[in-house]
């Protein structure tokens, strides 16, 4: 809102006056380097005269305020300005070079006035005609005064001096007496004071006087003039190193060159006149060029102007003055009209509240640019600075005025508009003020301007132009005038209310709001108007109170009513009741003939129901007709799918789109939009029902229960449902089902037709939801045939066996585990039979639960027959728990097992046996003869591999039996070589005595076989009574080689199996040394038993045995025999012998070993420290006979030749 005035209620003026820039901070223009440059001449040059030339508007004036502020700050005196606007009178303005000019009269009166008011009247005086002879002026009265206010006083003290020693002193104080004395004592002092003060006083003051015929004839010559400014710049010449700066402003104002130029030339010879102050003024020239300046004595500003356009003359006496006159010249540019927009912005931003108020007087925020209004007050070229403050002031004076005179109503005065008026007012003066006289024309013209917009194309104003001419004939118009004009009026700028921006508007006058006039222009001009974006906001406005005449009046008038009718809710409604017929033509050619495929106009479709019941229906039913007439399904389905955007659930009303014979049904697009269950149902057009259909209409049909909301609804969903049975049959069961399901509702034709493709919990559920009474015999007869085995009430159960429908009921009853308290088994035995057959295709597990009840607890013969084809195998707890072997066996149903199924044989496996029971077992599933064995030869080698014969006990037969059953299997059995026969036997863990016969040819493995076996047949006692036994037996099986005698193969197997050689003083040792000689396996074992070892010396054969039996003798107690059967070996094994042998068994033995080796033909062997070393830790030392014996001979014989070589050696 704008500022208000509080007293009134009424809007502040804004105005930006046009006043000169007076300091840095208000420099829109930049003016500040100008001013530095001038302010060098000043302070570092010797400039006295200095021009700023430039045309009007420029920023003269503001460029000596800006150094005035700048001098005055730094402490200079108060700078004199002189204006010479119209100085030069009408008689004076021709004269004499002798004669003085009114110019510079004025200029003197100005340059004394503007330092001191007093000092201007003294040269007023002696400039004019009319001081009479008692007239006189002082240009010093300061002066004068204090000089003779001094001469007074000191005349008064000589006075008071010649009192002295009178009377009167007596009756003052004694220090008046004394100072008396003093002053006497001066006296010839004061006096001469008080005269030559008097002097001093007179001396400098000039008296101007004449006499009295003397005057208004009295004019001062040129040489007066001269000595009159002598005397100024004597008085208002400054002090120090300050400068007196005069600003000479408003000069070519005089609009006569030869004035202007005479009067520059004066001022220079004045400041020529002063050498000795010259420097001590500064006089600052504004004008404008001289070839702007007129010639003659035209004066005036407007005569200056358009000299300036004419141009002076070149050449002469005059031309190139300024350059001869001025010390420094300054030459202003104008304002380029590109810069205008900085400029004004400037000018606004430079003044807050100003700012803020023009902001909220034209409704818009003024920041980096300026609003689009803004560009007619910077319309035109050349413009000055004044120029756009004028024109900017003059826009908002008109918007002020509007506002204030209808600020209740929110004027709808437009700023633009308003500078639009500023601007032609500025720009064309004569054709402004001959347009506004012309007001009847005027208001013509634009009643005419509306239809002709309205049918014009854009931007075309051509046809404007001419309605204009025609309407103003006979009056004269510039060509621009007319097509500006023309150009707002096209543009909307100007429009019916255009009386209130070029008249002055009677306050009482009804003036149109804002809204009044925004929406009055999409009425008036729709090819104009196309963004609706704030329609909504002035209607409101304009419709605030309920009515609007203003904007009613519009509509009855429009011919045809626009597209704007369409795009607001009241508008619509307002224009249905003024003309419903009207309204829908506009509604069909722009929502219906122009198809919006991105439904941008849906609002306006909504906009139907908003009318009243008449002026709806007749929409309605127009717009199904207009649709129904569509030819093509696609466009038919697009505006289909608007009309249920628009309507939503109202969309029934509009029915007739949806059902008939060449209607498309609905859409899965359109369920989805209209969201309503219900709705949706409603409008599907059940002839045109196909498969391509079903998945959405289904969806639609499923997505919440029906029959509680309404009931013709769901009768019709339900026939939709049976209508698809007929396309798809069992293919829609779910669906159908879950139809019935949400729906709670029973039907016999559809739970017929589905319950088979239900799952058993979905159909348990549904079941359950209802009373067991409520369910006809169709549904429980469905019930028995699904045999559901779970779920189900007790109470519908009961019904149901009472029934005779027994199939789910002993399901239910098998899978919970109530067998038991069914009674019926023996009296219905037939009946469960049958229904076992329905039972066994789905639950055969609960069949394994019935006849286990029926046959293995309570003994009923007739369910034998559920243990054989088709009813399932004998299970593995039916076959484990059965107590009775024989029984369990006979259940095995041998034709069942196939290549497939091997089942039964796992669950062979799981039960223990005796021989007997393990006997009966075997023959049952190999005995063709006796009993009902396996016959197919394909199953039969498949069985043998599956059959885990260890694990069943196949050892635990004897060997005939053992026999029998290979002869049974054999048959399918090939042993191509031992390996295979290896391989059964061990699979079988036991020896069969018909092959083991067939695999005593390799002694390693057989041995391996008795070890594994742990057993003896007859085949491997024979064996062993011929062989070695190469590996470990178990301590039964050594016991049993002791037994026999067999003492060879005991201490292989004995010993093998302890990991160490145990002699048992009862087996004869030649049967060790037999072992020791014979024996791979022993040999590592006995070869490290040192016990054995002393025995071998001194009981063995050694003849019999090789150097490998003998050497690990070597590291036993040495006994005689040994080393005696040593010393008859070769010399080098004798010497290995020497250097190895251990400990001996006795003294003696030492002894005779110590005779042995000190042989002479055995010393030579000797020749080597380390054997000596070996032999001497060796032997005995008890004996002190013997003792240090072998020393003795073996140093005689070798210490000197090996101490001998090892010196040389060393060496």
């Amino acid at each position: 809102m704008q500022e208000m005035n509080k007293s009134n209620n009424t809007v502040k003026p804004i105005v930006f006056v046009n006043n000169p820039i007076k300091s840095a901070k208000d420099d829109v223009i930049g003016f500040l380097d100008q001013v530095e440059m001038i302010s060098c001449a000043i302070d570092d040059g010797e400039a006295s005269m200095i021009g700023v030339i430039a045309d009007y508007g420029t920023g003269k004036s503001s460029i000596t305020e800006m150094l005035k502020d700048k001098y005055v700050k730094a402490g200079y005196p108060e700078p004199i300005k002189i204006n010479m606007w119209d100085s030069l009178s009408e008689s004076n303005n021709s004269q004499n070079n002798n004669q003085v000019s009114d110019l510079t009269k004025s200029f003197l009166f100005q340059l004394a006035n503007g330092h001191d008011g007093k000092l201007g009247s003294y040269v007023n005086k002696l400039l004019s005609k009319n001081y009479g002879i008692i007239s006189f002026a002082s240009n010093r009265f300061k002066m004068l005064f204090w000089c003779f206010f001094a001469s007074a006083i000191c005349f008064v003290l000589y006075k008071i001096s010649g009192v002295s020693g009178t009377g009167i002193m007596q009756h003052l104080p004694d220090w008046c007496n004394v100072a008396s004395s003093w002053f006497k004592l001066l006296s010839p002092i004061l006096i001469l004071a008080s005269a030559i003060l008097a002097i001093f006083g007179i001396k400098d003051i000039s008296v101007a006087f004449s006499h009295w015929k003397m005057t208004n004839t009295k004019s001062p010559e040129i040489n007066d003039i001269f000595d009159i400014y002598r005397i100024i710049a004597d008085e208002i010449c400054p002090s120090k190193s300050k400068k007196q700066l005069v600003f000479i402003d408003d000069l070519d104002r005089i609009g006569s060159k030869e004035v202007v130029i005479s009067f520059l030339k004066e001022l220079y010879r004045f400041q020529d006149s002063i050498c000795d102050k010259k420097s001590k003024f500064v006089f600052i020239v504004s004008v404008m060029p001289e070839s702007n300046l007129l010639m003659g004595n035209q004066g005036g500003e407007e005569g200056g102007e358009k000299g300036g356009e004419k141009g002076g003359e070149k050449g002469g006496e005059n031309s190139n003055v300024f350059s001869k006159i001025f010390d420094t010249t300054l030459y202003l540019k104008p304002i380029h009209f590109d810069d205008y927009d900085s400029i004004l912005l400037q000018l606004i931003k430079g003044n807050d509240n100003k700012k803020q108020a023009l902001e909220n007087l034209i409704g818009e925020n003024i920041d980096e640019h300026l609003p689009d209004a803004f560009k007619w007050i910077k319309r035109g070229s050349n413009l000055t600075l004044r120029d756009l403050k004028e024109r900017l002031n003059q826009a908002i004076a008109i918007m002020v005025s509007l506002v204030n005179k209808s600020y209740a109503g929110n004027s709808a005065a437009d700023f633009q508009a308003c500078t639009a008026v500023s601007y032609l007012e500025s720009a064309f003066p004569d054709d402004y003020y001959r347009l506004i006289k012309n007001e009847v024309h005027f208001a013509e013209f634009i009643k005419k301007s509306m239809p002709i917009i309205n049918e014009s194309s854009e931007n075309d104003d051509k046809q404007l132009i001419q309605e204009f001419n025609a309407t103003f004939k006979g009056e004269t118009f510039s060509g621009k005038f007319k097509t500006e004009l023309c150009m707002l009026i096209f543009a909307g700028i100007f429009d019916d209310d255009f009386r209130m921006y070029f008249y002055t508007y009677p306050k009482g006058s009804h003036i149109k709001t804002t809204a009044e006039r925004e929406i009055c222009d999409y009425i008036l001009f729709p090819n104009q108007r196309s963004d609706y974006s704030g329609l909504s906001d002035a209607v409101n406005q304009a419709f605030e109170t309920g009515n609007n005449t203003t904007v009613e009046q519009a509509i009855s008038v429009s011919s045809s009513f626009p597209r704007v009718l369409l795009e607001n809710d009241i508008l619509f409604t307002k224009s249905a009741k003024i003309n419903s017929e009207k309204l829908f033509y506009a509604f069909k050619r722009f929502c219906i003939e122009k198809l919006d495929s991105e439904n941008k106009d849906i609002d306006t479709w909504k906009r139907v129901l908003l009318l009243s019941d008449p002026q709806r229906q007749y929409f309605i039913d127009s717009i199904c007709s207009t649709l129904i007439g569509i030819n093509t399904d696609d466009s038919f389905l697009k505006f289909r799918k608007k009309l249920i955007l628009a309507f939503a659930n109202e969309i029934l009303n509009f029915s007739n789109v949806f059902i008939g014979d060449n209607i498309p049904i609905i859409t899965s697009d359109e369920v989805d939009i209209i969201d309503n269950q219900l709705v949706s149902i409603q409008l599907i057009n059940t002839n045109k029902l196909s498969a391509e259909t079903y998945d959405y209409i289904v969806k639609l049909l499923l997505f919440s229960s029906l029959i509680e909301k309404d009931k013709s609804t769901f009768d019709k969903a339900l026939n939709i449902f049976r209508l698809y049975s007929n396309i798809f049959g069992e293919e829609i069961s779910d669906d159908a089902f879950k139809f019935l399901e949400i729906n709670h509702y029973l039907d016999n034709e559809t739970f017929g037709g589905i319950y088979q493709n239900i799952e058993d919990t979905s159909l348990v559920d549904y079941i359950n939801a209802f009373n067991p009474a409520e369910l006809s015999d169709e549904y429980l007869s469905c019930l028995n045939q699904k045999c559901l085995s779970n779920g189900l009430s007790d109470e519908l159960l009961s019904i149901m066996v009472n029934k005779s429908l027994l199939a789910t009921p002993l399901s239910h009853y098998a899978n919970q585990g109530r067998l038991g308290y069914v009674d019926i088994f023996e009296s219905s035995a037939e009946q469960i039979i049958n229904d076992c057959n329905v039972m066994n295709e789905k639950y055969p597990d609960l069949i394994v639960r019935i006849r286990t009840e029926a046959y293995l607890i309570r003994g009923i013969s007739a369910y034998l027959g559920l243990y054989r084809t088709p009813y399932p195998l004998m299970t593995e707890n039916e076959y484990v728990n059965e107590g009775d072997a024989e029984k369990a066996i006979s259940l095995i149903d041998v034709s069942r097992i196939d290549d497939n199924d091997f089942e039964q044989v796992t669950t062979i496996h799981l039960k223990s046996y005796n021989q007997d029971e393990l006997m009966l077992l075997l023959l049952a599933l190999f005995d063709n003869n006796n009993n009902k064995g396996i016959l197919d030869n394909n199953v039969k080698p498949e069985l043998v591999n599956r059959l885990d014969f260890a694990k069943l006990g196949f050892k635990q037969l004897d060997f005939n039996q053992r026999n029998e059953i290979f002869s049974l299997i054999s048959d399918v059995l090939s042993f191509p070589d031992n390996n295979e026969i290896i391989e059964f036997l061990k699979t079988v863990d036991c020896f069969i005595p018909d092959l083991e016969e067939r695999i005593t040819d390799d002694d390693e493995e057989y041995s391996k076989l008795i070890k594994s076996f742990d057993e003896f047949t007859d085949v491997s006692t024979e064996w062993l009574d011929e062989h070695c036994i190469t590996c470990d037996l178990s301590e039964k099986l050594c016991d049993k080689l002791f037994g026999s005698k067999d003492y060879i193969n005991y201490i292989i197997a004995s010993t093998l199996r302890i990991g160490s050689l145990k002699i048992v003083d009862t087996i004869p040792f030649e049967n060790y040394l037999e072992v020791y000689k014979d024996s791979d396996e022993l040999f590592n074992i006995m070869s490290s038993d040192l016990d054995f070892l002393e025995r071998f010396q001194q009981q063995a054969d050694f003849s019999e045995f090789d150097m490998t039996h003998i050497t690990p003798a070597y590291h036993a107690k040495q006994h005689e025999r040994f080393f005696s059967y040593i010393d008859t070996l070769t010399p080098e094994e004798k010497k290995s012998y020497y250097m190895s042998f251990g400990k001996f068994s006795s003294l003696n033995d030492s002894k005779l070993f110590r005779k042995l080796v000190c042989r002479e033909d055995n010393m030579e062997l000797l020749g080597d420290y380390k054997i000596y070393d070996h032999i001497k830790e060796q032997l005995w030392e008890d004996d002190p006979h013997d003792k240090g014996q072998f020393t003795k001979v073996w140093n005689k014989r070798w210490k000197s030749e090996l101490d001998e070589k090892r010196l040389i050696e060393m060496d």
